[in-house]
C-alpha cells in the first residue's frame, strides 16, 4: 500500500501507452511486461518496483487527457477483474469531476474579478458614462435594411419619423455618478 503522486511520463518516452491510454478509457495490463501498452515500462519502472500489473485510468477534462491514475500490483501477475476496471474508472470520473469543478469556479472567478474591475472603472471615472441598450434600434434598421432598402442613410434622411423611433428605443441601463452629478440629480 505505497501511494505516491506527481510523477510526469513524457509521451515520447512511452509512445504505446499514451496512444493506448488516449484510445481507450482504461488499460487494464495484468501481465505489464508483456502486454504491447505498457511493455516500455519494463526496464526503467516495472523492473526495479518489482510491478507485475498496471491498471490506469484517464482523467480527462474537456475531452483532453490531464492525467492518469495508476493502480499497480506487486510480486505476482494480478488478473483485474470489472469491480477492479469499474472502481479505478470511478475513480478517474471523481478526479475529473473535481477538476471541472475547480475549473469552472476559477472561470466565474475570473469573471466576477472582471466584472468588479469594469464596475470601479465605470462608477470612479471622472468622465459622464452611460450604459445603453440599443438592441431595439438594431431590430428596426435590421427590419429597413430586410424591406429591400440598400441606401439606410437616405431612407433615414427622407423619414426623419424613423430616428426619432430609434431614439426612443435606446434603453438606457446605467449611469456612473459623474453623470448625477452632471445632471445636478440625487441619486441614479
Amino acid at each position: 500500500d505505497i501511494h505516491t503522486r506527481g510523477q510526469i511520463l513524457q509521451g515520447s518516452d512511452y509512445p504505446a501507452y499514451f496512444q493506448a491510454i488516449l484510445e481507450q478509457r482504461t488499460v487494464a495490463a495484468s501481465d505489464a511486461h508483456n502486454d504491447p501498452r505498457t511493455t516500455e515500462f519494463s526496464a526503467s519502472y516495472l523492473t526495479p518496483l518489482n510491478i507485475a500489473s498496471m491498471l490506469d485510468s484517464a482523467i480527462r477534462l474537456e475531452g483532453q487527457l490531464v492525467g492518469v491514475i495508476c493502480f499497480e500490483h506487486i510480486g505476482d501477475q494480478r488478473d483485474w477483474d470489472r469491480d477492479d476496471i469499474s472502481f479505478v474508472n470511478s475513480v478517474s470520473n471523481l478526479i475529473s469531476l473535481a477538476l471541472d469543478s475547480a475549473n469552472k469556479r476559477h472561470v466565474e472567478d475570473e469573471r466576477e474579478n472582471s466584472e468588479r474591475r469594469y464596475r470601479n472603472l465605470f462608477e470612479g471615472s471622472p468622465v459622464s458614462l452611460w450604459e445603453e441598450d440599443c438592441s431595439q434600434v438594431k431590430a428596426i434598421l435590421t427590419g429597413i435594411r430586410d424591406s429591400g432598402v440598400e441606401e439606410l442613410e437616405a431612407h433615414l434622411r427622407e423619414h426623419p419619423e424613423i430616428v426619432a423611433e430609434c431614439i426612443q428605443a435606446i434603453r438606457t441601463i446605467d449611469i456612473n455618478q459623474a453623470t448625477v452629478a452632471m445632471h445636478g440629480a440625487l441619486s441614479k
